[in-house]
């Protein structure tokens, strides 16, 4: 049996979340593969035993619920962490895994997923990337190769994202990986201090894309980059080889602006198993009003109670749907 200690980090918000792509880990799961998936929270003693009662979908597997309130250090990156995102949709949980080789003190490597993200194959080949003299094995962020290459500007410091990752971040060799999928050298970590120079690179520098700036500015050089299927963007078109698609950014399943993507439909499958659903289709008011649209259901229009930005999400919506057939949109919620 190989066991594989898997990482991952949410609140109360984003536990529904949590819970689809936790099912869809063990979905995949070998048959003599055992996860021992270990959760970063502060969530409610309800949904820490809903996501414990996800083993229920494999039974070589265990969840564990790790308590930050009860680390000195978590709490107070936490704190800072949720300060300093006041207008962001990222989750201050996030900035915990600096702490991981601090936390999992018995343990020399971890696999760290976020919880945005599907997984569809089995992960001991990626688990058993042989990271000895690096911090991690991570992928490339595509999304910032391509900004590289097209000379896009990063609007809060008005440079050229090359001029960011070289004088900002001081990247090595210009390449910058997205921090969604980590297999992590604890072992190395601990013997080089990294949690200390994480934290104290946090509370003094100023960056554009948060915790993953700061894990590229202090891991640059020393880590082991793998193949794009082990963190697969999913606005990018669909793949057959993809290990683990990623929703970065606006390409959540939950959002309306999501339902193009091809592996949405997946999603909103095993977000029917997970317990929440009723809870997950609250998420983004618009799309309740899709459905409403498509149902005719004019009782289930209420104008008056979204804001603004939802009403101009819809009216996007809207414009998108001249460009799509009515069918296609039924078929893929349904």
């Amino acid at each position: 049996m190989k066991k594989i200690k898997v990482i991952m980090s949410t609140d109360d918000n984003f536990v529904p979340v949590t819970a689809v792509s936790i099912i869809s880990l063990l979905k995949y799961a070998a048959k003599d593969t055992f996860y021992d998936i270990n959760i970063m929270s502060n969530i409610s003693n309800e949904n820490k035993i809903a996501l414990q009662r996800l083993t229920k979908f494999n039974a070589q597997s265990s969840v564990n619920i790790i308590d930050i309130c009860n680390n000195k250090n978590c709490i107070e990156i936490f704190n800072l962490a949720k300060e300093s995102l006041k207008n962001s949709q990222i989750s201050a949980m996030t900035f915990i895994r600096f702490f991981l080789p601090e936390i999992f003190t018995e343990d020399d490597k971890v696999l760290y997923i976020d919880v945005d993200t599907l997984v569809l194959k089995d992960l001991t080949d990626l688990y058993n990337v042989d990271v000895t003299d690096y911090y991690a094995a991570v992928v490339e962020d595509y999304i910032i190769k391509s900004a590289c290459e097209t000379n896009e500007l990063v609007p809060e410091f008005n440079v050229s994202v090359n001029e960011y990752l070289q004088n900002c971040l001081h990247i090595q060799d210009g390449r910058y990986f997205n921090s969604g999928v980590m297999v992590i050298n604890l072992k190395r970590m601990r013997a080089h201090n990294i949690s200390e120079k994480l934290f104290s690179l946090f509370r003094s520098k100023k960056v554009q894309w948060h915790d993953q700036c700061i894990l590229n500015t202090v891991l640059t050089g020393n880590v082991l980059f793998v193949e794009e299927k082990w963190n697969y963007f999913a606005l990018l078109k669909k793949n057959r080889d993809a290990s683990i698609v990623h929703f970065i950014g606006a390409t959540k399943p939950w959002r309306l602006d999501s339902i193009y993507s091809p592996y949405s439909r997946y999603w909103w499958k095993l977000a029917k198993m997970s317990g929440f659903y009723k809870h997950i289709k609250q998420f983004n008011r618009p799309l309740k009003i899709f459905f409403a649209i498509y149902h005719k259901n004019e009782k289930m229009l209420s104008f008056s109670r979204i804001n603004e930005r939802q009403k101009y999400e819809l009216k996007l919506f809207k414009l998108k749907c001249r460009f799509y057939l009515p069918e296609i949109f039924n078929k893929l919620l349904a």
